[in-house]
């Protein structure tokens, strides 16, 4: 005998709440309702995270700042001069006109 359609709706329900129950670690939370910050509660008491931006954008400050002073200076390392790490960055390793000339061909 088959199950009925609502009979597969509940057991489905059911099944669902048992594995959401299974993540939940504080039980004064309403079944069904979830939230990535918590209860309104440890919402209010929990402390905002850091973003890293801000030490990214101060290192990457930091990095340019030596690359200029390096630069100004004549300073090189391990034998690599700012004018080979420009280069370095500037170059391009795909034949771009190639490409174009291939995509472009019918």
């Amino acid at each position: 005998m088959e199950k009925s359609l609502q009979q597969t709706v509940e057991e489905r329900r059911a099944y669902v709440n048992q594995v959401r129950s299974s993540f939940q670690t504080d039980n004064s939370q309403t079944p069904g309702h979830y939230s990535l910050y918590g209860t309104a509660g440890e919402r209010e008491e929990a402390e905002p995270m850091a973003s890293t931006f801000g030490i990214r954008t101060v290192i990457a400050i930091l990095i340019f700042a030596a690359f200029v002073y390096c630069d100004k200076e004549k300073i090189t390392y391990h034998d690599y001069s700012t004018e080979e790490v420009f280069s370095q960055i500037e170059w391009n390793p795909l034949p771009m006109e190639e490409i174009e000339e291939y995509v472009q061909s019918p």
